[in-house]
């Protein structure tokens, strides 16, 4: 009997223990993250190449960075202090997925109704005082659609207040590497005090980007939810770009948001992929909508119809290369073998450069450095990448007679650096054979560079000896010096002892 209600228990245990694994992974939802473009988020200066010529555009500011590389493409006054507009709602967005589970109730407040400027309000008047939805519903609505009551009522619901939220927006903002923001709402509507700048927005939109659930949703064409009272409300993206029916449509941005109020006029932020490349492209206070559109369509077209990522080169078979030479002092010929290191770049882990570049030929040289030499490959006489390298000296002539032979330590301590590498012929190791001396006595001798001992080694194994020997009196005398102390203070207390049994 026991056995039949275990079996009838078993199904329901199964779902219980399934819906208990996934409820935790449902509440992380939102907070699932893609590392897009340099983990550091660093923008940093690009090689010395010649680039296109930029498009001229209407927009006041602008910034274009390839996150792969870190390189900014584009600048137009990029620090310039702008009103955003909704554009600001990126940041508000990405606080209410980092700080609310998807499935928690809003409710709109009397406040987030009616507190707003004229013409903040919702022009379709969906949104209510009491009316709820989840957070979720919220954020697309917020995206897509742009509703300012919504992004009021998620400041409300995070921090309780517009000031206390506007902290966090602004903390939130410089973790993700704004210099030049102060935000006073989460809506964007008009503020004195409210403003930013081309360059803080563009670290912005990366810091969002990398979160997937706001990627998705700022990129969705359309989305429609029903409130508490069962109203369906259907929000299309109000940014064309993701409209295949418009003119305006464009496949290669990802997320977006658009903004406009009289002051800052239209300001634009996207994240766009072609598949190579992964670009940020923000303009501030185009005077037309039209304007708007074309400077973002100029400005990635500009980016992935000039620009292109490389691979790095290798450098010789295995990273081994070699070099014939003779030494100046010696007249000894040689070979030295170099052992490539971990490549370095100008720009981190991934190489941009103009697609021009792309058909010319690496050339690989070896040149000065401070450490001995240092390898590096260019592309159209542009270096791009560097190689440190592991020295070692192969020598081939036949020995010289012992009254002519130098001293063993200048044989090896000679300066790599001083020989006749720039213009030497480098060649493969694969490819590189030891010419035979012609005398049969010929030796060949193979000593890193990097490992030599030095000829001073026995005079500070001599000195070293000696300190320990010091070391070890001193440590015997003080060890004596206490054990006669314990030996008085021991005495001292047994008459002590004593003295108090007398009394």
């Amino acid at each position: 009997m026991k056995l039949k209600k275990l079996k009838k228990l078993k199904k329901p245990l199964c779902w219980l223990l399934m819906m208990a694994l996934l409820l935790p992974l449902a509440s992380r939802q939102a907070k699932a993250e893609t590392v897009i473009g340099r983990a550091d988020h660093q923008i940093v200066e690009a090689p010395d190449y010649t680039r296109p010529n930029p498009p001229e555009i209407n927009s006041d500011t602008a910034i274009v960075i390839e996150l792969n590389s870190g390189v900014m493409l584009y600048a137009k006054d990029i620090h310039r202090r702008m009103y955003p507009a909704s554009i600001t709602k990126i940041i508000t967005a990405l606080i209410a997925l980092e700080q609310c589970k998807l499935d928690e109730t809003l409710v709109l407040s009397h406040n987030s109704v009616t507190d707003l400027v004229e013409g903040g309000e919702d022009a379709r008047r969906r949104f209510y005082e009491g009316q709820s939805f989840s957070i979720e519903e919220a954020v697309y609505a917020l995206s897509l659609n742009s509703v300012n009551t919504v992004g009021y009522a998620l400041a409300e619901h995070i921090d309780g207040s517009l000031d206390a939220f506007s902290e966090r927006m602004n903390a939130r903002a410089r973790e993700l590497g704004a210099i030049n923001t102060t935000f006073h709402n989460p809506h964007g509507l008009n503020d004195l005090l409210h403003m930013t700048t081309a360059y803080d927005m563009a670290m912005i939109m990366w810091g969002a980007i990398q979160n997937d659930l706001y990627r998705k949703i700022s990129g969705t064409r359309s989305f429609s939810f029903t409130d508490n009272n069962g109203n369906i409300i259907t929000c299309d993206h109000n940014y064309l770009v993701f409209q295949p029916d418009s003119d305006y449509y464009d496949p290669r941005i990802v997320a977006g948001k658009t903004g406009w109020v009289e002051e800052a006029e239209y300001t634009r932020t996207v994240y766009a992929s072609d598949g190579n490349l992964d670009v940020i492209c923000v303009t501030f206070h185009a005077d037309t909508t039209h304007n708007a559109y074309q400077d973002v369509r100029a400005l990635l077209d500009y980016a992935f119809d000039n620009f292109s990522l490389v691979s790095i080169p290798s450098f010789g078979q295995d990273g081994l290369i070699s070099a014939d030479v003779q030494d100046d002092k010696t007249g000894e010929e040689c070979t030295l073998r170099f052992r490539a290191g971990e490549p370095r770049t100008a720009t981190g882990a991934a190489l941009l450069v103009p697609k021009d570049y792309i058909q010319k030929e690496w050339r690989r040289e070896l040149v000065p450095a401070e450490e001995g030499l240092k390898a590096v490959a260019s592309l159209g006489n542009v270096p791009l990448v560097t190689y440190p390298l592991t020295t070692t000296i192969e020598r081939k002539s036949a020995p010289m007679p012992t009254h002519l032979q130098p001293e063993p330590s200048a044989m090896v301590s000679q300066d790599v650096s001083t020989l006749p590498v720039p213009g030497t012929t480098v060649k493969d190791d694969s490819t590189s054979t030891a010419r035979p001396s012609s005398q049969a006595s010929s030796t060949t001798a193979v000593r890193s560079t990097e490992t030599e001992p030095s000829r001073t080694g026995s005079g500070w194994n001599t000195a070293l000896l000696i300190i320990m020997g010091v070391l070890l009196l001193l440590s015997l005398a003080f060890g004596g010096l206490m054990a006669y102390q314990n030996k008085i203070l021991k005495a001292r207390v047994c008459r002590r002892q004593a003295l108090k049994r007398d009394r």
